[in-house]
């Protein structure tokens, strides 16, 4: 979608908007699969947010385009998850070490 997105989504928001949600989608993508594994929990934070800000953006888009229920149920899932993960790693920088 990043290269060539459709020509319906263009329509509603304009081309730039569309490469900026989609940009989000893959900052926050690329941040949060770099951070989880070393447990760099901040940078893991703002992946989520760019994630969460991509996915919700992408949901009002679907919305108005008149998307299936089913369709609308799945993003807000993964907006839900990002949300349970956001609370999970609140308040720590790095993961603990085991001495």
């Amino acid at each position: 979608m990043l290269q060539d997105p459709p020509s319906s989504f263009k329509d509603v928001v304009g081309a730039a908007l569309v490469y900026v949600f989609s940009g989000f989608i893959t900052l926050g993508s690329v941040l949060g699969a770099i951070a989880v594994l070393p447990g760099i929990w901040w940078l893991e934070r703002v992946g989520i947010l760019a994630l969460a800000t991509g996915l919700s953006m992408y949901l009002v888009l679907v919305m108005s385009l008149g998307a299936s229920p089913i369709g609308i149920a799945v993003a807000l899932a993964f907006i839900l998850t990002f949300l349970q993960r956001w609370t999970e790693i609140k308040g720590a920088q790095l993961a603990p070490r085991e001495e």
